[in-house]
């Protein structure tokens, strides 16, 4: 359930706090809750600062997160060619799913308008809705069985939709993840995860900013 928070103060007082120096990403993420700290539209001069919104990130990013470091993708082939980052596996399985369907379809959306907002519809090469279970000849036992199978496809399709889009626009900002240590290896969680993981760690560009 998503919980929302107007205020700085608020903010101090509901906002989950974690020690992040002796806990991993898995254990603040099993404490996991979503919150909605505001919006607010960036002025050029300055009125922004003046609201709870800015106060309130002001706060999390210099007395809560633990400190951010720039760096670029390139930056790491040492640890890489050690082999002490866990990577994720590039687009090899994106890429067997996406080039399966692509013939035959496309996502769309879901075709129940009061549905789940996440969720997604597939329509095939005569733009009628179809399911993507119907194609490979599996029933699904619940609905959200049939989420799964058309979010599948969709993050396939992403992929080839962001590769495209860095290569016309650049990285529209830098990537943003946090690290810890596993065992003896380095790991990077990617936000936002799904597949732009996969995508930054195909294009294998030492360019990239992190």
């Amino acid at each position: 359930m998503l919980k929302k928070v107007q205020t700085l103060e608020e903010a101090k007082e509901l906002l989950p706090k974690f020690d992040y120096q002796n806990t991993d990403v898995k254990a603040r993420k099993n404490r996991q809750e979503v919150w909605h700290i505001g919006s607010v539209n960036l002025d050029e001069n300055g009125d922004h600062e003046s609201s709870e919104f800015f106060k309130t990130v002001k706060w999390l990013m210099e007395d809560v997160l633990p400190p951010l470091k720039y760096f670029k993708w390139g930056d790491i082939l040492d640890i890489r060619k050690a082999d002490l980052l866990l990577g994720f596996n590039g687009l090899n399985l994106h890429a067997d799913t996406y080039l399966e369907y692509l013939h035959k379809g496309y996502t769309a959306k879901h075709p129940d308008p009061n549905y789940n907002a996440g969720a997604f519809g597939f329509k095939n090469i005569n733009d009628e809705y179809q399911t993507l279970h119907d194609l490979v000849n599996i029933e699904p036992k619940e609905a959200l069985d049939e989420d799964s199978f058309h979010s599948i496809y969709y993050h396939a399709s992403k992929a080839h939709w962001i590769i495209q889009s860095i290569r016309e626009e650049g990285l529209r900002h830098p990537i943003q993840g946090v690290s810890e240590l596993i065992r003896d290896k380095h790991c990077m969680r990617i936000h936002p995860g799904s597949v732009r993981s996969a995508v930054f760690e195909e294009m294998e560009d030492p360019n990239m900013e992190l």
